[in-house]
């Protein structure tokens, strides 16, 4: 007799890392779900799958954060992956929160306001040392986000 779990955990295998590759915004809603499921620790998850725990936990995050932004769409996984894989915006947020940058940027990738590049054009602006003023955030809000217009 085979258990759930362990026919969840072989469907993981050949799906997260085997010969039938899921898109990244599949493998992390099935990250997602065996974490609500087997309430098994990401660290447990990412190591029966055979995949890093920064991945899985970046994966779990950044699915958790489409969700709570109520925009499931898969073609909008790459910007909320960068976004959240962006340590300058991050800490950004995090030395700032009153300026809510991060729900902000959700926004915008939701209402689909940005093209390929302008969460790295974000990302590379924030890096600058003197960047995190304030009063600058609306500058990054207000970027331009088609190529023509920058």
């Amino acid at each position: 007799d085979i258990s759930e779990e362990l026919v969840q955990t072989l469907l993981g295998s050949i799906h997260l890392v085997g010969q039938t590759e899921w898109s990244p915004f599949q493998k992390a809603g099935y990250l997602y779900r065996m974490t609500q499921k087997s309430r098994r620790p990401i660290k447990a998850l990412a190591q029966d799958f055979g995949i890093k725990v920064s991945e899985a936990e970046l994966y779990v995050k950044v699915f958790n954060a489409m969700q709570d932004n109520e925009d499931m769409h898969p073609t909008h996984w790459s910007y909320y992956y960068e976004l959240y894989k962006s340590k300058p915006i991050l800490k950004m947020a995090e030395a700032n929160p009153s300026i809510d940058i991060i729900p902000q940027l959700c926004e915008k990738i939701k209402n689909e306001e940005f093209d390929d590049e302008a969460l790295e054009l974000i990302s590379m602006i924030v890096r600058q040392e003197n960047f995190l003023n304030l009063y600058q955030t609306d500058f990054l809000l207000n970027l331009p986000t088609d190529r023509k217009a920058r």
